[in-house]
């Protein structure tokens, strides 16, 4: 509770700016401030009121806050509901039994095009929640789970296709003999 993820709209500068010589000299349109909302911050490095963000290391903090308040007044954020984990575990699970049903009963290349379309698919629709919906969906663990499921069934298949041939292959040496 009282946190907020940002939804950055560009990089700086984001809002109109004027500087306090332009305000001081009267060097603005009239009625430039009627109906707005005005926040007053220093953009300069010396002041130390610089933030990193996805735009841009040195992104002034006046401008955070400008756009936190443009977020809350235009609804556009960016959300983790609450129901979110219950989604993240329905889709390891989804995924895991997918791949997990197919890759042990396919070959080589199908099980790691069918596991590779899966990881590309999920980053897809990952995106699209975010861009379309504001969605922040969580893409490690499905995606790690995608990679570790599938790098444990080859290595399976690989060490249990091994055992076999080594046991027909003593098997067929000690008949021969």
């Amino acid at each position: 509770m009282g946190e907020m993820v940002i939804n950055y709209i560009k990089p700086p500068p984001a809002f109109l700016r004027y500087s306090i010589t332009d305000i001081l000299g009267k060097n603005f349109e009239k009625g430039a401030f009627r109906d707005k909302i005005v926040v007053v911050g220093s953009i300069a490095e010396g002041a130390h009121d610089l933030r990193h963000t996805p735009f841009s290391n040195v992104y002034p903090g006046m401008e955070v806050h400008m756009t936190a308040m443009d977020n809350i007044l235009t609804k556009n954020f960016i959300s983790k509901p609450n129901w979110m984990f219950a989604y993240d575990m329905m889709v390891i699970i989804i995924i895991g039994m997918l791949i997990g049903f197919i890759v042990p009963r396919s070959g080589a290349i199908t099980g790691l095009s069918i596991t590779a379309a899966t990881f590309i698919i999920y980053i897809l629709v990952s995106s699209w929640l975010f861009s379309e919906y504001g969605l922040w969906v969580n893409m490690v663990y499905p995606l790690l789970a995608i990679v570790l499921l599938y790098t444990s069934l080859t290595a399976y298949h690989y060490l249990v296709e091994e055992h076999n041939k080594r046991f027909l292959h003593s098997t067929f040496a000690s008949y021969l003999s």
